[in-house]
């Protein structure tokens, strides 16, 4: 919960270490897992990142996720697959629906 969303703000406020501190702190889940990859992305070891997404079981926010990481580390053609498969997965009203089609039609341009 708490703890959680505050791992996330250190991360996107750029404080890796404290994220990560609070993050060790926590019992082992997917939502964790989850965010432990956004931070691998954020430090730059985008590698290890895609690793951990690949692992995880399929949720919006990682089909989300690890469609982004494959747009960006050059495979769109696995990128829009899930990008598809994290829009299908997300209400119509949802912005991160709006989101995840912007960058699905961006991969299908990509290749």
């Amino acid at each position: 919960g708490s703890a959680l969303l505050a791992a996330g703000v250190a991360r996107t406020l750029g404080d890796f270490d404290a994220a990560e501190r609070i993050l060790n702190g926590l019992p082992a889940s997917p939502t964790l897992e989850n965010e432990r990859a956004a931070l691998l992305w954020h430090r730059g070891d985008c590698d290890a990142a895609l690793a951990l997404w690949k692992k995880l079981p399929d949720s919006s926010a990682v089909r989300f996720n690890r469609g982004m990481a494959l747009l960006f580390t050059g495979k769109p053609a696995e990128a829009r697959d899930e990008l598809a498969a994290a829009a299908a997965s997300l209400p119509d009203s949802s912005g991160w629906h709006a989101l995840a089609r912007l960058y699905q039609a961006v991969a299908e341009i990509a290749g």
